[in-house]
Order: C-alpha cells, then sequence, then structure tokens
C-alpha cells in the first residue's frame, strides 16, 4: 500500500507525488534517488516512509494518483457507442490527448514512466511494461488499454470502418506497436514539441492519425 497510517495531507501528497513523477521520468525507476525526491519534496525521511513503504511502492501511487485524471482529460470512447461517424471520435481523442499533455506536465512524466522499466529490471523493458505483476496499476492499465483498442478495432470491422483481411488479434497487436512508437516519439522529443505552435502539433497529430487510418482503415 502506499500509505501506511493515515493520509498525508493533500498539498503535501500532491507536491511529494508531482516530484517523484518528474524523478521517475527524467532518471528512471533504477537511477531514480529517493533522497532527491524527499529532499525537493520538502519532507524528512522520517514522515516520507510514515505514508509510503518504498520506491517501488512510490512509483506505483505516482501511475495511480494521475491515470485517473489523465483518462479523464482524454475521454476515450466507449467502443460500443462508435458509429458512423467512428474515425472522427478517435480523431478527437487523439486532439484531447495532446491537449492534456500542454495543460499539465506530469501528464508528460506520466507517460514516460509507462514506457520506461519499472521497478522489476529482469521481467520489465519497453516492450512488455506493465506485465510485472508487483507493477499493478500500470498493469492493469495496459491490460485495459489492450482490451479497450481491440474492442474499437472489432466495433470498426464490424461497422466497416476497419478492414477485416487481418486477424483482429494480429491487427490489435500492430496498432499498439505504432501507437507506442508514436507516443514514444513525443515523449522522447518533448523539448521541441514544448516550443512548438498548437498549430505545428494539431498537424503533427493529425498526420500520425492519418498513417494510423491508412494502416487500419477501409478509407481516408
Amino acid at each position: 500500500m502506499p500509505r501506511a497510517t493515515g493520509a498525508m495531507p493533500a498539498p503535501r501528497w500532491d507536491r511529494l507525488l508531482r516530484t517523484a513523477a518528474q524523478e521517475f521520468a527524467e532518471q528512471g525507476y533504477q537511477q531514480a534517488s529517493l533522497n532527491r525526491i524527499i529532499t525537493r519534496a520538502g519532507l524528512s525521511k522520517s514522515s516520507f516512509y510514515h505514508y509510503v513503504a518504498s520506491k517501488e511502492a512510490l512509483f506505483d501511487a505516482v501511475l495511480a494518483e494521475f491515470t485517473p485524471p489523465l483518462l479523464a482529460a482524454i475521454a476515450p470512447p466507449d467502443p460500443e457507442q462508435l458509429t458512423q461517424d467512428y474515425w472522427a471520435q478517435l480523431a478527437a481523442t487523439v486532439r484531447r490527448l495532446i491537449a492534456a499533455g500542454r495543460t499539465d506536465p506530469t501528464f508528460h512524466h506520466l507517460g514516460r514512466m509507462w514506457y520506461l522499466p519499472g521497478p522489476s529490471p529482469d521481467t520489465v523493458t519497453v516492450s512488455t511494461a506493465g506485465t510485472d505483476p508487483t507493477d499493478s496499476t500500470r498493469a492493469n492499465a495496459t491490460v485495459g488499454f489492450d482490451s479497450w483498442l481491440r474492442r474499437t478495432l472489432e466495433i470498426g470491422r464490424a461497422i466497416g470502418a476497419v478492414r477485416d483481411d487481418l486477424p483482429v488479434e494480429l491487427q490489435t497487436r500492430m496498432l499498439r506497436t505504432v501507437i507506442q512508437i508514436f507516443d514514444e516519439w513525443w515523449l522522447n522529443h518533448q523539448p521541441d514539441v514544448s516550443i512548438a505552435t498548437d498549430a505545428v502539433l494539431d498537424d503533427l497529430a493529425d498526420a500520425q492519425f492519418a498513417t494510423v487510418r491508412r494502416l487500419v482503415g477501409t478509407t481516408i
């Protein structure tokens, strides 16, 4: 459990988790320093360990705290509600994702944490992130995303918006890989992205989305 007894006052808890998110994103899990996080968050070690058992627990707490508001900002559509405006709804989802990253830098740090090796370096890599059972929040979210993506493709195939000449399982894995490549590009080019105009970023997001649509869509 992230917290031992009681609850840290909300402003201090928020500062701790945002500080930790930046440290994990910039240094990676293995190189991240708890001492540096504690100092920058303005806590004592005794206070920190009263609420957080370990670096692993802190890593998971960051993901658990900020994943729900990120998902709320993105508002991915229910696949069952996707109809003939299938691609328009998905394009709007991508736009909301880009906007969320501009609004809160912690969402950017969170994105990097999804793809960096986590608490178990022998089993968690960029390609298997979220599969380690100790990495519970990331594992659950990864499974949830895969299920959402597959069902989204199944609905698209059923209404004729997505091609059906490949098995849906293969199509899901292929598209997940492409999405990860795009995600990592955005995350790794943040200095360039942060100074780009909204119009430039929107054009880039539209081009990437068009690439996905050409890959699996029936028309464009």
